[in-house]
């Protein structure tokens, strides 16, 4: 099964831009997983009250 998968990208050149988009996808959304992981809980729970703070409140 996967020689005939690999058959396929070998007979269209045009069958790497599915991995390419998807290679690009998984690294970013593993870059945002890993961002938010290192966070640290008090900067989180500042910026979960921000939209909630009137001290920047427009007149």
């Amino acid at each position: 099964m996967l020689r005939q998968f690999f058959a396929g990208f070998a007979n269209s050149p045009i069958m790497v831009f599915p991995l390419i988009s998807m290679a690009l996808c998984m690294t970013v959304f593993l870059a945002v997983l890993i961002y938010v992981a290192r966070q640290q809980n008090q900067e989180m729970d500042r910026l979960a009250k921000l939209p909630l703070d009137d001290e920047g409140a427009l007149p």
